[in-house]
């Protein structure tokens, strides 16, 4: 499985969190957009000709990396929206 580095843009890493915070926010309002898109990744990966070469292991990390991504995302929405809605 390949590593992607979502925050070596230069132009992420020098923000701050509660920007990034915010800018996610912007473009996720809701957690059940944050739910489908994680389960189209997990649907897309399990599906893709490369996932075949995954162990057993590989597939259950990928799964269990998807869930706590969203539970992630549902705990930074509870903690911020009430002060981004405010």
């Amino acid at each position: 499985m390949s590593t992607v580095k979502l925050f070596s843009n230069t132009t992420y890493a020098s923000q701050p969190p509660i920007n990034l915070i915010n800018q996610f926010l912007s473009c996720y309002d809701d957690i059940e957009d944050v739910r489908r898109v994680m389960q189209e990744i997990v649907d897309t990966a399990m599906t893709s000709p490369q996932a075949d070469s995954w162990t057993t292991e590989e597939r259950a990390d990928a799964i269990f990396f998807c869930k706590l991504m969203t539970q992630m995302a549902e705990a930074v929405m509870k903690i911020y929206m009430p002060y981004v809605l405010a």
